[in-house]
C-alpha cells in the first residue's frame, strides 16, 4: 500500500481494516516475526521503536493494528 501511495497509484482518504478474533497459533511465523524488523514481510517505518517489553499479540485484529502502525505511511492516520 505504501508503494502504491508513493507511486501515486492510489490516494486513500479513508481506509478500513477489518480484522477478526482469530487466535494466532504458536506454530505460525506471526508471533515471532511481528517485532522483527528484518522479517522480510513487514515494512517498518524508519522511526518505529520496538518497546522493550512488547505487548503479546493474541489475535488477528491485534496483529493487524500492530503491523499497520509499524509501517504506516506518513500520509495516513491510524484510528482505532
Amino acid at each position: 500500500m505504501n508503494t502504491m501511495i508513493e507511486k501515486q497509484k492510489i490516494f486513500p482518504s479513508v481506509t478500513y481494516l477489518i480484522g477478526g478474533e482469530r487466535t494466532l497459533s504458536d506454530k505460525t511465523w506471526e508471533r515471532e516475526q511481528l517485532y522483527n524488523k528484518k522479517n522480510g514481510i513487514i515494512s517498518f517505518r524508519n522511526d518505529y521503536k520496538i518497546l522493550r517489553n512488547p505487548i503479546e499479540i493474541r489475535d488477528a485484529r491485534e496483529m493487524l493494528k500492530l503491523v499497520f502502525s509499524q509501517s504506516l505511511h506518513p500520509k495516513l492516520n491510524l484510528y482505532y
